[in-house]
């Protein structure tokens, strides 16, 4: 699952993670821990726009605006916008991952219980095979033990 929570009060949390529904299971547990704030998302230093550079767009907007009929800061807000969408696309896509890789897990577990119980199936029927082929070749043998202890009867 996902949990989202917005933290109003500083300090230490804690996470718990519990086993107690079933310890007799193997367990992969997977968990991202990200500290965000949605008022310092954009930054302008990742674009190398500097603060001059933006004072001058700003400034120009005025001529513009009537053009184009948007603002700076309306185009500033769409792109940061687009910037959490895909930082929360990004996110779900690890979360998708972590269940495949859980998954992925599960299957590897239970390939490995049939190769195991298989080797121990395949094991008997050669030791079964072995001794049924060696019992009945006894029985025809004329000094065999099997052979005196039948014909004795």
């Amino acid at each position: 699952g996902s949990f989202s929570e917005e933290m109003n009060e500083d300090g230490d949390y804690e996470i718990c993670l519990d086993n107690r529904m079933s310890s007799w299971s193997d367990k992969v547990v997977w968990f991202e821990v990200t500290v965000h704030d949605p008022k310092d998302d954009y930054y302008d230093e990742i674009y190398d726009i500097e603060s001059e550079e933006m004072n001058e767009m700003i400034g120009r907007n005025e001529d513009t605006e009537t053009m184009f009929d948007m603002k700076v800061e309306d185009i500033k807000e769409t792109v940061h916008t687009v910037r959490i969408n895909l930082g929360k696309m990004k996110h779900f896509q690890f979360m998708q991952s972590a269940a495949m890789s859980k998954d992925t897990h599960h299957v590897i577990s239970n390939m490995d219980n049939i190769d195991f119980w298989s080797m121990i199936y395949l094991a008997m029927f050669f030791v079964v095979g072995f001794t049924q082929v060696f019992m009945v070749k006894q029985l025809f043998e004329d000094r065999s033990f099997l052979y005196k202890l039948v014909s004795r009867t």
